[in-house]
């Protein structure tokens, strides 16, 4: 059984992080992902896939020049979603690319594959090939889950990785649908919305709370709103969904508890996400997370409830920031490894 002074499972934002930094501390590491190749949520399905795609429609449509001069719509600079597509995925083997190398120079190797706990100090890592897959054991002095979030999918919606659609879903592939709603106005359903909205897209955007965003600044919501508003967009806040059906031709129907109903062509469903830990057997060595299966560390040094075994970025919650995980997988490592460390800051920026 191969040993390790660390074992990451995850190679986002934090588990770079801490790898890198405990391999600087002359550490032996691993890093453990169940994805084909590295980056974790963060680079596949998350801020490089929607910034890409934001920086894109923004660049092809001409709107930021529109907001400057006071332009009008240039119809001959419409979208063609392969091109979304063909530089969603050029971005994505860039970050993969420098990813791999800066693994490789550090000494940090990698196994493809998912692990899951046969005690606190051992993974059973079920290795993934074009062949076959493999199981191997590994024991870690240290551990670091920081393996990311997946989309809420509850039953009474509709998937079908066409036109109902979570957020993964639409960053893999991006369609521009005639009309969109919008399930779910935090940082994602809003974030989508605005770039379909650049787009000249129909959207409505449904949020069962009276406001959205409720950790920014009321003033800078009430403008946010206000812009909103004034680019054509539907907001209908403290509305709950009733049913999701599907009309006769395929299109998304959600009807409104208040008795509205909503049509679209493309519906995007982004209320929440969920701790990617289902399959971890974090039960088996005491481990408990909440009702959305996420872990409980303490801030400042990013244990959880079992002192070795540490957590970091999206799967601990908020502010769920590629900034923020990375500072959270850099403490883990010192802490692990008794360097000196920083406290992470009480105030940080905060980007949409």
């Amino acid at each position: 059984m191969r040993k390790f002074d660390l074992v990451v499972i995850g190679s986002g934002p934090a588990g770079r992080r801490a790898a890198i930094q405990a391999a600087k501390l002359g550490k032996s590491v691993v890093v453990v992902d169940d994805r084909s190749s590295v980056g974790g949520v963060s680079v596949h399905t998350g801020t490089i896939p929607s910034k890409t795609m934001r920086e894109t429609v923004l660049n092809l449509t001409g709107w930021r020049e529109q907001q400057f001069y006071s332009r009008g719509r240039d119809a001959s600079r419409s979208i063609d979603p392969s091109a979304l597509s063909e530089r969603l995925g050029k971005t994505l083997e860039h970050e993969i690319d420098i990813l791999e190398v800066q693994f490789a120079r550090n000494g940090v190797s990698v196994i493809q594959g998912r692990a899951s706990f046969e005690s606190s100090h051992i993974l059973q890592i079920e290795k993934r090939d074009t062949d076959s897959t493999a199981v191997e054991k590994i024991e870690a002095a240290h551990i670091l889950i920081c393996v990311g979030t997946r989309p809420y999918r509850p039953d009474y919606v509709p998937f079908n990785d066409h036109n109902v659609l979570d957020s993964d879903a639409i960053a893999k592939n991006p369609k521009i649908p005639r009309s969109l709603s919008v399930i779910g106005a935090g940082v994602i359903g809003i974030e989508y919305a605005t770039i379909f909205s650049a787009m000249d897209v129909p959207v409505t955007l449904i949020e069962p709370l009276d406001q959205f965003l409720g950790f920014v600044d009321k003033d800078v919501i009430d403008n946010f709103t206000h812009q909103l508003r004034d680019r054509g967009m539907s907001i209908r806040l403290g509305c709950k969904t009733k049913t999701i059906q599907m009309d006769p031709n395929g299109n998304p129907i959600v009807t409104l508890e208040d008795g509205r109903i909503v049509r679209s062509e493309m519906l995007l469903f982004a209320a929440g996400r969920m701790g990617a830990t289902a399959s971890m057997g974090l039960k088996k060595i005491g481990l408990l997370t909440d009702n959305r299966g996420r872990l409980k560390v303490d801030p400042g040094t990013m244990q959880t409830d079992i002192d070795h075994i540490y957590a970091a970025g999206d799967v601990i919650g908020f502010p769920s920031l590629a900034s923020t995980s990375m500072e959270q997988g850099r403490i883990a490592a010192c802490h692990a490894f008794g360097a000196p460390m920083t406290k992470a800051p009480e105030h940080f920026p905060y980007g949409i």
